[in-house]
């Protein structure tokens, strides 16, 4: 008997450890797409191509140039417009390759009197611009020096910190070419930096849509699919799990499974085949007329940008920043897959809870909210991160309506 138990344990355990085993290497597998995603955020154009592959990024190389002019102390204009000409220039020619940054510092009577600090993100923004956009050579660059060195860090001042020369055939070559461009270069170095590592994100964030009436930010696009995320999250909840409640303790037998295979008939249609039906119903929302009458009703189109300006001028400062999101949200506001996982949990739980709160007098809201609602955590918290999913990632249907900027 004791030998038989020891077996078992054993037996337990080997099964155990193989179990967690599988996970870890499952979920190890399933982590390695984001690992290279993340390793390839931090890598230049020419890194994420290159074979083989590398996991580890390498830092960054950040240009540092010092500009020499002697004894004389050029004007403001001159600084700024040789400086331009050291960040841009550099940039333009070695910044698709490896640098991710160009650092100027000016130097006239033995004083740093200009000094700046150009990392790549900002000189992408700059350069989506259409003012800067249009910069390709020295002269031009010299004409918008002002409005380029203003969109970067920059001060009339400063101090001369030596950095380590990690790449001289590399600074040798920069400090060649800005010598051809007309540059009063004293030296060039070129050293790693892990400050520059994060660039990537930090230009995505800066990332600016720019149309003739409006500037829209990367935080804008961020906070829309935040938005309706959450307000698609919040009806799936609440609708299906009160509808799942009513099929699953409120209802008879026989209609409880009639009124169920209407929501598993939503879910055999194609996503695709209800586009034009969902898109033709929020552009006349709301009932047309009364059936078998010919009374005709008011539609309201959702669609329509101009809408929130028709409205009453009280609706329009409560409705004005609802209703570009209601035909985003309205089509997911209950899906029928959702109200079946809801009614396949609620059947599970003991029916001698649920009767002892009828006898103690409580209604059915109440019992849905202090007996099932806490005995349903499981199912909600797998519903509210399916949905999420889904939502988040969808494209086609904010495609379709979003008519308007967002």
């Amino acid at each position: 008997m004791l030998l038989r138990t020891v077996a078992r344990t054993r037996g337990e355990k080997v099964l155990l450890s193989a179990f967690y085993t599988i996970t870890v290497l499952w979920v190890s597998a399933l982590l390695v797409p984001f690992a290279w995603m993340a390793s390839s955020a931090c890598k230049n154009r020419l890194d994420v191509y290159r074979m083989p592959p590398k996991w580890i990024p390498e830092l960054p190389r950040v240009a540092m140039v010092v500009l020499d002019y002697g004894d004389d102390v050029p004007s403001e204009g001159k600084l700024v417009e040789d400086a331009a000409v050291a960040v841009w220039m550099t940039w333009d020619r070695y910044g698709r390759e490896s640098v991710w940054g160009v650092e100027v510092v000016s130097v006239a009577g033995g004083k740093v009197v200009f000094e700046c600090r150009a990392p790549s993100y900002k000189i992408k923004h700059l350069k989506d611009t259409k003012l800067i956009a249009a910069v390709l050579d020295e002269d031009m660059v010299r004409r918008h020096a002002r409005d380029l060195v203003a969109g970067i860090e920059h001060r009339f001042s400063g101090r001369l910190e030596p950095k380590r020369n990690s790449f001289p055939d590399q600074a040798r070559e920069i400090r060649k070419f800005l010598e051809g461009e007309g540059v009063p270069v004293e030296s060039v170095v070129v050293g790693k930096s892990f400050r520059r590592l994060f660039d990537a994100f930090v230009s995505a964030w800066l990332y600016l849509y720019e149309t003739a009436n409006t500037r829209i930010t990367f935080g804008r696009f961020l906070l829309n699919s935040s938005v309706v995320t959450g307000a698609v999250i919040l009806s799936q909840l609440l609708i299906s799990s009160l509808a799942a409640y009513a099929l699953s303790r409120l209802l008879g037998p026989r209609l409880s499974r009639y009124l169920l295979l209407f929501f598993l008939a939503t879910i055999m249609i194609p996503p695709l085949l209800l586009f034009m039906p969902l898109y033709l119903m929020m552009k006349n929302f709301l009932i047309s007329h009364i059936p078998f009458t010919h009374i005709s009703l008011p539609t309201i189109n959702l669609l329509d940008p101009e809408l929130p300006g028709r409205l009453h001028p009280l609706l329009r400062e409560v409705l004005s920043s609802v209703l570009p999101y209601l035909p985003l949200v309205l089509p997911h506001m209950a899906w029928g897959l959702s109200v079946l996982l809801f009614k396949g949990f609620f059947n599970q739980l003991p029916d001698e809870l649920i009767e002892a709160a009828r006898l103690d007098g409580a209604s059915e809201f109440r019992i849905f909210t202090h007996v099932v609602l806490p005995l349903s955590k499981p199912v909600f918290s797998v519903m509210t991160l399916w949905t999420f999913i889904a939502v988040w990632n969808e494209i086609m249907w904010p495609y379709i309506v979003s008519v308007v900027q967002p």
